[in-house]
């Protein structure tokens, strides 16, 4: 397991999420714009707001999810014209927070749905010079 220092400060949220998901592989806490990007085996598997965790989702993971009684996407309020974005990461059910096997399992699940799910990088585009 890997938290850096700052990113996971003693007594605080993310160095709690550390200890529970340290059995899933190595867990890295990068702060990102309002909150924090949760890594595993170099993967972004979740994001951390609000002293919450979100898991990436596909639409099958998310349906298992809300049965576990997840309560539902983070939603990011877009700042050009506060309009709020369902984003494709789910709030970790509370069974997880007391079932340390149960949470390793679901960022791993969700790490192999970042995987899946992650979009090459475009080509840049050949410039062509006329004559």
């Amino acid at each position: 397991m890997t938290a850096p220092a700052e990113a996971a400060r003693p007594g605080s949220f993310e160095q709690s999420l550390a200890a529970l998901l340290a059995g899933a592989g190595e867990i890295r806490i990068k702060r990102m714009f309002g909150g924090a990007g949760l890594y595993l085996d170099g993967k972004m598997a979740g994001l951390i707001a609000n002293e919450a965790l979100y898991l990436k989702a596909d639409a099958a993971f998310a349906a298992r999810l809300e049965g576990m009684g997840s309560t539902g996407p983070f939603i990011w309020i877009r700042p050009s014209d506060n309009r709020p974005i369902a984003m494709s990461y789910w709030k970790i059910p509370a069974p997880a927070w007391d079932d340390p096997a149960l949470a390793c399992a679901l960022v791993r699940q969700a790490r192999a749905i970042a995987v899946a799910t992650a979009t090459s990088p475009k080509k840049p585009r050949k410039t062509r010079i006329r004559p």
